[in-house]
């Protein structure tokens, strides 16, 4: 996985969840340690995911990830 990879769960056992709800996929934006972001930039994954238990299913495009890229600095 690399930054800007759109990933989704592999797992039904795996979601990609908040406190208030499911994501179907969240988008990379660090490698090490592994970092996500759901599209909106609303949810931030770090601690709680596992590259094993995710797919890359596409690349997101560049607006995308600069918008997403900001949950870096929070």
């Amino acid at each position: 996985m690399k930054v800007g990879d759109i990933v989704i769960p592999n797992d039904p056992a795996y979601p990609l969840r908040s406190g208030s709800g499911a994501y179907t996929h969240a988008i990379v934006i660090q490698e090490q340690p592994l970092v996500l972001v759901s599209e909106e930039s609303d949810m931030r994954w770090e601690s709680t995911v596992k590259p094993d238990k995710l797919k890359v299913i596409g690349v997101a495009k560049q607006e995308q990830l600069e918008i997403c890229m900001r949950r870096l600095e929070r």
